[in-house]
């Protein structure tokens, strides 16, 4: 009878699944796959964590939200590394990750239904229930189709071309250098025919980073929950959640690599306080292996850890308390290290584009020149004169002129910053109050002196707001509980008008992008895309009139995502071969033969796009050269035109 009873239930839950997706294919429901997949993942995820976490014997002492935040995070690392060792074998196909997701489900069987939540104590707390809804609203939006500038350029087309060849391979570009956790976390949602899973991790990682503020050890109840609606409500955070750029991914490794430290400072017990290092190591691991300037935090919390050591009263606590540090360096380095062993092998330098200088290229004949281009195109934004005139001059250029630290997308990042930087004195309270909390506080100050010393791009500072959040809050509450009712109101003011600041931003930057559309059944994706991207028209004639083997030069266009057949986009980090060889070439036949022999089979053409890159000196055409490249694009015949783009094919 009860096998019956699920058979029945199951037979309801795929008739359903049928008809939302029959009768809704442009709305909201047409997701329900995704929806369906991300719960799944949900579930495998802090099953694995949880059995993951029982081998490190933590004591949780009546926390669930910090074990079910411990038990995500760990799921989450677990995943991204057998994603890794997948891509290392050459393994990346649709069937692996089917077996990889039933792996997980198997392996944490046992612990999915641990996951319980207390709706009661919800109720009671509007502030959470007010972030819930944000996150709501930024898993709606990531089920809008990818369009973000540099999730077009390399985080999603990165994982198309893997997924295209199998396995992490050699691309000519500058991006499939850096760490790449959180595109193997993309990897997997293409592999599952789910590109908005890929968005939806993105809202996954703030939920976590606010859990693990939920559960930050010696803070008051009310600073938590109201640190977590800062987090929340950061107006970059909660844009960056529903796009597949990486920051929110880095703060989620940064918050919960810094409060397990403090976890190991507090204990006293080295057995008990190892496990916290050793999770602490691990986060770091991953955040170093998502974005190059996550590795500021291993150095920052490995001299704060080694100045704990020193000041144990006994030599055989400080011994035990060095050796927790040398463990801590060795995990997070292990994790860290398949990134440098790919880089080393591929192009001779292990944290390439950095000490390019130092390592020279050992083959592709690819290295120097294009981490030289990489950090000349940085250079437009960040610092302009000395570190004290930058340092003193930060907050207001900051207000001021947000395009400075980061242009185009990187521009999100420098959105909803107001709260924190105006809150300074608060966070500076907090510290002075509680010695533990200058822990904290230091480290949010080493952090941020880092940056200042190479201050380019705003939006890679976002990884501190929900620790810069955390203490922000608890002197809010210092003031709040010590002072009369005119200043309660005047408090409260101003964090009324500063979170609707933020959330006026939030929506007009989403208003700007205007998928509403797409997500209300309005609008196809097809037509939202056709809208946003120039080059996508082309891209779709493309993939409805090509097979698989043909192969598409891209003139004049970066973002290289969405198309089914292999792609080669114009870039700004390296010379491009088509303007080499139209120099090169005697005339237009001679251009068109060697394009072919080097397996083209059309060449699409964006005339606005390529106009912009153009100053960026790698289309540098001569005369001749440019002249046979206009031939070349006359002769061939144009077989699809949308104003916009122009797709040719060589003959």
């Amino acid at each position: 009878m009860k096998i019956a009873g699920w058979a029945s239930a199951a037979l309801l839950l795929l008739a359903g699944a049928h008809a939302l997706l029959k009768y809704s294919p442009s709305g909201l429901f047409s997701y329900a796959w995704t929806v369906l997949l991300f719960t799944a993942v949900l579930a495998a995820l802090y099953g694995t964590g949880k059995r993951l976490a029982s081998l490190f014997s933590l004591q949780f002492d009546q926390e669930p939200a910090l074990e079910t935040a411990v038990a995500f995070s760990l799921g989450l690392a677990a995943l991204t590394c057998s994603m890794l060792a997948l891509g290392a074998a050459q393994l990346l196909y649709p069937a692996a990750a089917a077996l990889l997701m039933g792996a997980f489900l198997w392996y944490g069987r046992e612990h999915i239904s641990g996951l319980r939540l207390d709706f009661g104590k919800l109720r009671e707390q509007p502030l959470i229930i007010a972030s819930c809804m944000l996150l709501a609203g930024a898993a709606v939006s990531a089920l809008a189709p990818v369009h973000e500038y540099d999730s077009l350029v390399y985080h999603m087309a990165l994982p198309q071309n893997y997924i295209q060849r199998h396995g992490l391979v050699f691309l000519p570009e500058v991006y499939a250098h850096f760490p790449q956790n959180a595109e193997l976390l993309f990897t997997f949602s293409l592999l599952l025919q789910s590109p908005e899973l890929a968005q939806l991790f993105g809202v996954m990682s703030l939920a976590l980073a606010c859990l693990w503020l939920y559960s930050a050890p010696g803070f008051s109840p009310r600073a938590k929950t109201l640190a977590v609606f800062l987090t929340v409500s950061h107006t970059a955070l909660l844009l960056l959640a529903s796009t597949t750029y990486v920051e929110c991914e880095v703060a989620l490794w940064t918050t919960a690599a810094v409060l397990s430290f403090l976890r190991w400072k507090d204990t006293e017990d080295p057995a008990r306080a190892k496990p916290w290092i050793v999770l602490c190591a691990i986060f770091c691991g991953m955040g170093l292996g998502t974005k190059y300037y996550s590795g500021i935090t291993p150095v920052i919390l490995c001299f704060m850890g080694l100045y704990k050591s020193m000041g144990m009263g006994w030599f055989s606590q400080k011994k035990t308390r060095v050796l927790h540090m040398a463990l801590f360096c060795a995990v997070w380095a292990a994790l860290f290290a398949p990134w440098a062993l790919k880089n080393l092998l591929s192009i001779g330098n292990p944290v390439f584009p950095f000490l390019h200088w130092v390592f020279s290229p050992a083959a592709h004949n690819f290295g120097v020149d294009e981490a030289s281009r990489y950090f000349g195109i940085l250079s437009e934004y960040g610092n302009k004169g000395g570190f004290l005139r930058e340092f003193f001059s930060f907050p207001y250029l900051a207000f001021a002129n947000p395009g400075r630290y980061g242009g185009g997308m990187d521009v999100l990042g420098s959105l909803g910053w107001e709260l924190l930087f105006a809150g300074l004195p608060l966070i500076l309270l907090s510290a002075w109050k509680n010695p533990d909390r200058r822990w904290a506080a230091f480290y949010l100050l080493a952090h941020w002196l880092v940056w200042m010393a190479t201050g380019r791009v705003l939006r890679f500072l976002t990884v501190l707001a929900p620790l810069a959040s955390l203490l922000l809050a608890d002197g809010f509450r210092l003031l709040w509980e010590q002072n009369g009712r005119a200043l309660k109101t005047a408090l409260a003011s101003a964090l009324v008008m500063l979170s609707g600041a933020r959330l006026f931003l939030y929506c007009n930057v989403k208003y700007v992008f205007g998928a509403g559309g797409v997500l209300c059944g309005t609008e196809t994706a097809g037509e939202f895309l056709s809208r946003r991207l120039d080059y996508y028209p082309c891209a779709d004639a493309l993939n409805r009139a090509a097979g698989t083997d043909a192969r598409v030069l891209i003139a004049g266009e970066q973002r290289s995502y969405y198309f089914k057949t292999q792609a080669v986009p114009t870039s700004i980090n390296r010379k491009n071969d088509f303007p080499l060889l139209s120099n090169a070439a005697s005339g237009p036949e001679e251009l068109g033969r060697k394009l072919k022999e080097q397996g083209y089979t059309h060449v699409l053409f964006v005339p606005g796009e390529f106009r912009r890159l153009s100053p960026y000196d790698t289309m540098n055409f001569t005369r001749p050269g440019m002249l046979n490249w206009l031939a070349l694009l006359k002769g061939s015949p144009v077989v699809y035109d949308s104003g916009k783009c122009y797709l040719h094919e060589l003959r």
